[in-house]
């Protein structure tokens, strides 16, 4: 068990972002170029389902933003 952190440190600067639980880690290149991937097939669906554009650039949008708190 971890020993509480020092009063003066929060909670988020004392824990680790993320631990590897005897995986692999993925490089930040590699999960960009699939997220991307996956972004322009999503866009494309919408495409072919005549999905409004506009719809289709606020997805994207939301999207990164989620592919960037994910990264």
């Amino acid at each position: 068990m971890m020993q509480a952190p020092a009063s003066n440190v929060s909670f988020f600067e004392y824990m680790p972002l993320r631990r590897l639980q005897g995986g692999v880690a993925v490089s930040f290149g590699l999960y960009a170029i699939g997220f991307a991937i996956l972004i322009g097939g999503l866009i494309y669906a919408a495409h072919l389902v005549h999905m409004p554009a506009h719809w289709i650039v606020v997805g994207a949008i939301v999207l990164l933003g989620v592919g960037f708190c994910q990264a």
